[in-house]
């Protein structure tokens, strides 16, 4: 009886602790869709792992999302549209670039704000890009390196 009343006391408290993730992980999303925010596009050559959904952010902060990932089918390049928050204008000469943000593969946007005075309209495209960093070229490259000056 008390090995039952256990295990039916386990299952419901991995349920409600379910709940609670999922309840937090939905709540906790930068969900630009629904609030006051503009579109924006950026062209790249290699886009990595950026997928819809994830973060635009300036010094760290977010300020917006990925809306929507596309090719351009006549220079074979992504497309990135951004959702970016209306409180935000970003300067004309703004750079955006793709990083893989941290230990889990969190791939993320940073724009990087530029001097000029005139702001980016709704629609506008960021024309200075980064593309994304691969890693394993980078570490390839590396060790190619490391061993090619060797004697």
């Amino acid at each position: 009886m008390i090995e039952r009343f256990l295990e039916i006391f386990i299952g419901s408290f991995v349920v409600v602790i379910a709940i609670l993730f999922l309840t937090f992980s939905l709540g906790s999303r930068n969900d630009l869709a629904n609030k006051d925010s503009y579109r924006l596009s950026a062209r790249y050559n290699n886009i990595g792992e950026l997928k819809k959904g994830d973060n635009i952010k300036i010094s760290g902060v977010p300020i917006g999302q990925v809306y929507k990932i596309s090719l351009d089918e006549k220079n074979y390049e992504a497309i990135a549209t951004f959702l970016i928050d209306s409180s935000v204008q970003l300067p004309i000469d703004s750079t955006a670039q793709i990083l893989l943000g941290g230990i889990f593969g969190n791939t993320e946007v940073r724009i990087i704000p530029g001097k000029n005075t005139q702001t980016l309209e709704p629609h506008a495209e960021i024309t200075n890009t980064t593309d994304a960093i691969n890693l394993e070229d980078l570490i390839g490259e590396f060790i190619y390196n490391s061993t090619e000056s060797s004697p």
